[in-house]
């Protein structure tokens, strides 16, 4: 199944590398096929539409780069816009398994932001290098998913990661939390609707 959805998508943007400039019709062609190859992966129509449009959207509206051809622009717009839904996935997914769990609403939702959200975004990263805070603090952003698609998006922008990971390293935690989250919130809806 990946092997169909990646041959499908090397072959939709090895048609755009010929091309000088992007047109509209360039980018509802390209758009149609991804679409095409997602729904033929059992992607869901929902995820699919959202993803498109975005992919859409960002292609018509993109800067064009001098460094860059249209084809390297609709694959760096497509790998941004997977690392992103990836690390959404990521931060939900166990945020849904909990609240799979919670029966009485007691401000639980608040502490999370409070205490998991706001550290988890604050020392990601984002703001600084993660490497400038000091050791003790560093392994707040190591856990956090925000650091790990902050550093894949520096790496498809800039060529290398400055904190010195390798960028597979940082999707590899990424598609473990994803999974982690998936299988907790699984579990935890099973037996929230068994009981």
């Amino acid at each position: 199944m990946f092997n169909n959805l990646s041959d499908r998508l090397t072959s939709t943007f090895r048609n755009l590398r010929t091309r000088g400039r992007l047109s509209e019709a360039d980018v509802d062609a390209t758009v149609r096929e991804i679409r095409r190859a997602l729904l033929d992966a059992d992607v869901a129509v929902p995820v699919v539409r959202q993803f498109t449009a975005a992919v859409r959207e960002r292609a018509l509206g993109a800067e064009v780069s001098g460094a860059l051809n249209p084809a390297q622009q609709v694959v760096q717009i497509v790998n941004e816009e997977l690392v992103g839904i990836l690390g959404g996935l990521a931060f939900g997914l166990p945020v849904m398994a909990y609240s799979a769990q919670i029966t009485e609403d007691k401000g639980q939702f608040s502490v999370i932001q409070r205490f998991i959200f706001m550290p988890l975004f604050l020392f990601s990263g984002t703001f600084y290098p993660l490497n400038s805070l000091p050791l003790w603090l560093q392994w707040i952003g190591w856990i956090s998913p925000v650091w790990h698609v902050t550093e894949i998006g520096r790496a498809l922008s800039f060529g290398a990661t400055p904190g010195g990971w390798p960028w597979w390293t940082h999707l590899l935690v990424l598609v473990a939390m994803t999974a982690g989250g998936a299988a907790l919130a699984w579990r935890s809806f099973l037996r929230r609707m068994s009981s």
